[in-house]
């Protein structure tokens, strides 16, 4: 009798075994599907904690290098406008330079100097005006101040540090210097010339200074553009499912949780014949 009830309690020992093996085949077949599913190799940290951090990581850092591309693509614009604003007053410098040169000479009358000069001031104002309106996202590109004043810095990285200083664009100083001009008179159109020439190579200067800036960004973009992918890419190796090694372990498993619910169900067998046996 104690035999039988040995042979008893080890059969149903060994269900309880079976038993733990079939839930733990399931959980495993479970998370393969889910895996699976969403194409991904970690959807929990308790999938891979090491692999869970390093994908978070990484994710963050691609975020940081798109909102730094942000930065550039927004500053970028913002130099364009600049230098666009740059060419227009550089343009009008050369229309004032004919004016001043031709009010210089002695053979243009005082009536013609007159309406030349009144053309002259115009332009004055227009360099003034548009160096003081031309702006991106309501701040001033052109007049020395805000975005223009040099003291303007863009995060191109996620890290602190990674910046690089915006140009400074002061073109209202030219306005100005050129409303307290006049080609009136001979020698006043004279004295224009050589301030005219000043302005110019001023503006040219400042439009290079923002080529360069632009170009500089333009690296920038580029190497996050580069930073971004290679990030993503290893983001998808350390996360994402490869589908076929999912493939295999879905057999496995789906192998396994048929081989574990077949001992499930002999031993349950086994055990109730057992039983049955002591009854009679």
């Amino acid at each position: 009798m104690d035999v039988q009830g040995t042979g008893g309690l080890s059969f149903i020992a060994g269900s309880k075994t079976s038993e733990t093996a079939l839930n733990k085949t399931n959980k495993q077949l479970g998370k393969v599907l889910d895996q699976l599913a969403t194409a991904r190799r970690i959807n929990a940290a308790s999938d891979d904690a090491a692999g869970a951090g390093i994908a978070e990581q990484l994710t963050s850092q691609v975020r940081g290098f798109k909102q730094a591309s942000q930065n550039i693509s927004d500053a970028s614009a913002a130099l364009d406008i600049a230098q666009g604003a740059g060419g227009e007053i550089a343009d009008l410098l050369h229309r004032q330079q004919q004016l001043a040169v031709q009010a210089a000479s002695d053979g243009t009358t005082d009536d013609e100097r007159t309406s030349l000069n009144t053309e002259y001031q115009a332009f004055s104002d227009e360099i003034s005006r548009i160096a003081e309106v031309t702006g991106y996202n309501q701040q001033s590109v052109a007049n020395g101040t805000r975005l223009a004043a040099g003291s303007s810095q863009v995060q191109v990285g996620p890290d602190d540090g990674n910046t690089i200083p915006l140009p400074p664009v002061n073109f209202a100083l030219i306005g100005k210097t050129q409303q307290a001009t006049s080609i009136g008179t001979v020698s006043e159109a004279q004295a224009a010339v050589g301030t005219i020439a000043q302005a110019l190579a001023t503006v040219n200067q400042q439009i290079s200074d923002l080529g360069a800036a632009i170009d500089q960004l333009g690296f920038a973009g580029d190497n996050l553009s580069t930073a971004i992918t290679n990030s993503q890419a290893a983001e998808s190796v350390d996360r994402d499912e490869d589908l076929a090694t999912g493939l295999a372990d879905l057999t496995r498993q789906q192998i396994m949780q048929e081989g574990a619910m077949r001992t499930f169900s002999r031993y349950n067998e086994i055990t109730q014949n057992h039983i049955l046996g002591l009854l009679q």
